[in-house]
């Protein structure tokens, strides 16, 4: 006899000597019920979860607004400060910040003088604070791949209330030598 199936089912002795297989053991039967309704189970339990997830809805995210001109112009400040970047520096425009990101809002951040072609890129967030103000600098670190910054369109950053870079000191004057007094 050739086994079409998966399951090899144990040959039966005959019964009467009429040539026929006996049917199953109550054992197998109850194995063989469990293995084909396993399946079935699972569909309404499926059914009945998607239900209930299409029926709850999720009140919708806070919309909150970009920064104006002034936080955004102090915040990229104090971004580029901790960046440590030489300056010129070009900046990208707001854009929203991916979704596994806290703050809704960031920046891009590079160095206009690196004559490389890959240039390392700084990200600063904005967002709500802790006192609950919107579009307030919040914090920066170096870029991530998911936040596309190597894909941002750069602009240079001019602010007029940036510090002009210190003066050189001005030349030390040489120590005196030291002379010994005659007595």
């Amino acid at each position: 006899m050739r086994h079409c199936c998966r399951l090899r089912l144990p040959r039966a002795p005959a019964i009467n000597g009429g040539g026929h297989d006996a049917f199953p053991s109550n054992a197998l039967k109850s194995t063989l019920a469990a293995l084909y309704l396993r399946p079935m189970r699972r569909i309404p339990t499926i059914l009945l979860c998607l239900l209930a997830g299409a029926c709850s809805t999720l009140p919708p995210p806070e919309a909150e607004p970009p920064p104006d001109e002034t936080q955004l112009k102090a915040g990229l400040n104090q971004a580029i400060t901790e960046s440590h970047f030489a300056r010129p520096v070009e900046v990208s425009d707001v854009i929203n910040a991916p979704a596994s990101s806290t703050q809704p809002w960031m920046v891009c951040i590079r160095s206009a003088s690196s004559g490389d072609a890959r240039r390392p890129t700084y990200a600063a967030f904005f967002g709500k604070d802790g006192t609950g103000k919107y579009g307030q600098y919040i914090r920066s670190r170096y870029s991530v791949f998911a936040e596309n910054c190597e894909t941002q369109t750069y602009h240079p950053f001019a602010d007029t209330g940036t510090t002009s870079p210190a003066p050189s000191p001005s030349p030390t004057p040489e120590p005196k030598k030291h002379r010994r007094h005659q007595q």
